[in-house]
């Protein structure tokens, strides 16, 4: 959120409960399939998970399962439930106060109406 945006803005937070093995298999994943073929980036290893060839317990094979529980919550957030007013663009702390009015159309709230890239819909926990 633009700290001058003067609406306040609706974000979902998701929490997961990963285990310490599972949450470095990840992170070892990611790291080889994001960022390869520099100089400095983590050359390519086997990724050995807790999955087994029952029939052939030497055969290497890729992959994790896990069980996961994830909890998510949808704040709203504004600067003025913070104690925080929208400085100005391009305003220092110790400038006078000017309101940054007209403010860009683009930060207005849009009420929700169906289109081809919109959604009629108001996400759960919106506030007008």
């Amino acid at each position: 959120m633009p700290y001058n945006f003067p609406h306040g803005t609706l974000i979902e937070v998701r929490q997961s409960s990963l285990t310490p093995q599972y949450f470095d298999f990840t992170e070892l994943l990611k790291s080889q399939t994001t960022a390869t073929g520099g100089l400095v980036d983590v050359p390519p290893a086997f990724l050995s998970g807790n999955i087994r060839n029952k029939n052939d317990p030497a055969e290497k094979v890729i992959g994790y399962f896990s069980v996961v529980n994830t909890v998510w919550r949808r704040l709203w957030l504004d600067r003025f439930s913070a104690g925080q007013v929208p400085l100005p663009v391009l305003s220092t702390v110790n400038e006078p106060k000017i309101p940054s009015f007209p403010i860009p159309p683009e930060w207005l709230p849009i009420p929700c109406i169906e289109s081809a890239t919109r959604t009629g819909i108001k996400p759960f926990g919106w506030i007008d």
